[in-house]
């Protein structure tokens, strides 16, 4: 929701995740009905069905909130009976309306990509839109010859607003991180006024 703000704002390009997943899911469809799955909050703004009928106006788009997944994703319920009755319950309308691809509208959400295949039965093609945002990066970075050199390293630095217990355990066992220091910041509410 702030990508018009930011763009207009800051001095370098900034990439969104919304049109990158959008893009890749017009060119997964074949048969144009796109389901999205994500937060409330994503799907209550309807950024990914206005980008997608920005890119085609013929497409049929099916949106669906999934608000118990990042609590799931977040507890590392990965692979968990209660996870994949959770999936299914949600996916089933969408299938019903005969989406045949599926964006994943939540960055959390690839995390179950395997759960959430089980539930399609192979049906559906999967577009991960942190995936592909990550590669619109890329390609940013190539074509404006910023790309950084391999010999250099990163660094990750970590803040979270709850105990890192099990951001940890998911971070080592489904992302394949290792990660050091993390630094618990308080969630500050402004009152207006």
């Amino acid at each position: 929701m702030a990508l018009p703000r930011l763009e207009q704002s800051c001095a370098v390009s900034v990439i969104g995740v919304i049109r990158p997943g959008a893009e890749a899911a017009v060119a997964a469809t074949r048969n144009g009905h796109i389901g999205v799955i994500g937060t409330r909050a994503t799907i209550k703004s309807g950024a990914y069905e206005k980008t997608l009928q920005t890119l085609d106006s013929s497409l049929k788009v099916t949106s669906h909130a999934c608000p118990l997944l990042v609590p799931l994703i977040e507890e590392g319920w990965l692979e968990d009976p209660l996870t994949d009755r959770v999936i299914a319950r949600y996916l089933e309308p969408l299938i019903e309306k005969g989406i045949d691809t599926l964006v994943l509208g939540c960055t959390h959400y690839p995390l179950l990509s395997s759960a959430i295949q089980r539930a399609l039965e192979g049906e559906v093609a999967l577009v991960d839109s942190a995936r592909n945002c990550a590669l619109a990066v890329q390609q940013l970075l190539n074509q404006q010859t910023i790309e950084s050199n391999t010999t250099g390293g990163g660094g990750l630095d970590v803040a979270l607003t709850d105990a890192p217990d099990n951001f940890l355990r998911v971070a080592r066992e489904a992302l394949d991180l290792e990660i050091g220091e993390v630094e618990v910041r308080e969630v500050l509410h402004r009152v207006a006024g």
